[in-house]
């Protein structure tokens, strides 16, 4: 994030201060009757600045589409970005993958930097995990996991979820080759991903819709 000027800070923590009072954001024309501006063009303005520095999201198509990025209203929640595709190789998860992102109970999450990635097909079944199911992942690397953990992989920027295991001789973890349990987009073969996959966090829990989302 960049540095805000005086009068962006100011809106800025006008913003947070109105949404933990009404848990939505204050209109173009409130902003601006607050400080003064009578042109809603410049308070567009100092709203984009906003956005330019990365401290605020906004829509301009509606009068109050913002959201903060800078802070966190709520402290015993955490928000998780959802991804369908990972980054290349060497490249962290961004906001350009991001899909959408989702509140959570800070205790349920177990950490503040947990993600979401949906699973495609029936291969976990014996896992628990089934088709539609979303899957809340802690980031990690082969170093951190252990033999029997559950954890995302990366081939070719395609997810696949294994059982991370200990091939015998040098007792050094890899995922597990097991086929018919990708989670994601594509499904790349279980061998592929015991060779080359990278591991890229590790499976804390599972979302599981069980009935349609009421109607709007």
């Amino acid at each position: 994030m960049e540095p805000l000027t005086d009068l962006e800070r100011d809106v800025y923590d006008y913003l947070v201060d109105y949404l933990r009072q009404h848990t939505y954001q204050p209109s173009v024309r409130e902003i601006g009757g607050r400080f003064g501006i009578k042109s809603t063009k410049t308070v567009a303005a100092h709203l984009q600045a906003l956005a330019d520095k990365g401290w605020v999201e906004r829509d301009p198509s509606r009068s109050r589409g913002v959201r903060l990025l800078g802070t966190n209203l709520f402290p015993d929640t955490i928000v998780a970005p959802s991804f369908r595709s990972l980054a290349e190789e060497g490249e962290p998860l961004h906001d350009g993958l991001c899909d959408d992102r989702f509140h959570f109970d800070r205790r349920l999450a177990g950490c503040d930097e947990v993600f979401l990635y949906p699973v495609g097909g029936d291969g976990l079944r014996d896992d628990g995990i089934l088709d539609g199911d979303t899957l809340l992942v802690a980031p990690a690397s082969e170093p951190d996991v252990r033999p029997g953990d559950l954890v995302l992989a990366r081939v070719e920027r395609q997810g696949v979820v294994r059982r991370f295991a200990a091939p015998a001789g040098n007792g050094k973890g890899r995922p597990a080759a097991r086929r018919e349990d990708a989670a994601g987009n594509g499904s790349p073969s279980a061998d592929g991903a015991g060779r080359g996959g990278l591991v890229v966090g590790r499976v804390v829990g599972v979302y599981r819709r069980v009935a349609a989302p009421p109607p709007d």
